[in-house]
């Protein structure tokens, strides 16, 4: 349910506080996450065969939270800030906000690559 924060992002960008090359793309593909990740949590509990689609939402998990570094830091107000032409992303420094990049994102990077390591405990087509 963390991941639907994203929402905060498009909010920053409409408040002219993040550009929207990172608002969109990051605080949307959060979003994305969160919400493919009650049906997997339902079927999960439910006993379902769901393996590939938990592994698949994993990988997108990590995938996601790298290209929210990556666009975090190409937009920022430093030296790697190669892309930001206006509004950077300097809002993500801020407390408490800046729990998100240097907190939560280690760890759900951390909790997706745990779960894919023990992806055979969960669901699959053979019972």
């Amino acid at each position: 349910m963390w991941r639907y924060v994203g929402l905060g992002f498009v909010i920053a960008y409409f408040l002219g506080k993040l550009p929207p090359q990172f608002a969109f793309p990051e605080g949307l593909g959060d979003v994305l996450a969160a919400v493919f990740a009650l049906p997997l949590a339902r079927a999960l509990y439910r006993g379902k065969p769901v393996r590939k689609f938990f592994i698949a939402w994993n990988i997108y998990g990590v995938a996601d939270l790298i290209s929210a570094i990556t666009m975090g830091v190409l937009y920022s107000q430093g030296s790697f800030g190669i892309l930001r032409t206006g509004v950077s992303t300097a809002l993500m420094t801020t407390f408490s906000i800046n729990l998100i990049p240097t907190f939560f994102v280690p760890l759900f990077i951390m909790l997706h690559i745990l779960a894919l390591i023990r992806y055979k405990e969960v669901g699959s087509a053979e019972k």
